[in-house]
């Protein structure tokens, strides 16, 4: 009987184009003891059958599809229900992973069994632009939950996860269209330990012109998910103080962005 895999990749997808990048990179990996759990958020496109294909081709592609339209949060949250591994990486379809991100990720888990929760820093792609921007993650957990304060400190796509951190403090929760990831963290911070590796080892690719579309056009949907998330883990922190100027700030910027629209 085989063993279960080191590293269960969990990689929600819908609608992709053909634009696989993400999943054919992590299928790359340095780090071949992986399972890669592609979860199909009912696509009506050909993704479907393509990842059907390559689940042919490569048995460590596992497809989850389901039969109808579910959101991010949801579709993680099967993932990680029937992830096999210990150890739940993160990733997006349509970025890009360094060869060796998960081998020195699951090197330093090993090194640091304190460490809950491992993302990097990387590399945002405005492709519309062609601008390359490198961003640096606060490293250490004290720096990391001060900064989850105000916003959030970690790159989703890049995380390696002890499974256990989910079925002890809860999975993404699905009525959070937006910022789940950022409602996730601010749910743990208190039970867990979060760091950052100071390497680039994540691609995130998008539009500018989209980015700022989608801003625009979601307000009033961030703002609800603001309010929303800092009322529930209001005071959860060493410094509930924090908290509050950091929402403080948010609601500067917010109506700074405001204003200028």
């Amino acid at each position: 009987m085989k063993s279960n895999p080191l590293v269960s990749v969990v990689l929600p997808i819908r609608n992709a184009g053909g634009n696989y990048r993400g999943v054919l990179t992590t299928l790359q990996q340095s780090l071949s003891d992986i399972e890669v759990i592609v979860i199909d958020d009912a696509s009506t496109d050909e993704t479907a059958a393509d990842m059907k294909a390559l689940a042919v081709r490569d048995s460590r592609v596992r497809l989850v599809s389901l039969p109808h339209q579910v959101g991010i949060a949801a579709a993680l949250n099967e993932g990680i229900r029937v992830a096999r591994a210990n150890l739940i990486a993160r990733m997006d379809a349509d970025d890009e992973i360094n060869p060796v991100r998960l081998e020195k990720q699951v090197a330093f888990l090993r090194e640091h069994p304190e460490i809950d929760v491992l993302g990097t820093n990387f590399v945002r792609v405005l492709e519309d632009v062609g601008q390359e921007i490198h961003v640096t993650m606060p490293e250490d957990d004290d720096h990391i939950k001060r900064r989850l304060a105000i916003a959030t400190a970690l790159c989703h796509p890049s995380l390696l996860i002890r499974k256990d951190c989910f079925t002890r403090w809860g999975f993404y929760d699905p009525t959070f269209r937006r910022q789940q990831d950022y409602e996730l963290w601010l749910r743990w911070r208190p039970h867990v330990r979060y760091h950052n590796l100071q390497e680039p080892l994540m691609r995130v690719f998008g539009n500018l012109k989209d980015w700022q579309r989608m801003k625009h056009t979601s307000r009033v949907g961030i703002l609800q998910g603001q309010l929303r998330m800092r009322v529930k883990h209001f005071g959860n922190s060493q410094s509930p103080v924090q908290d509050v100027l950091g929402f403080a700030r948010f609601l500067s910027s917010f109506a700074v962005d405001l204003v200028r629209s």
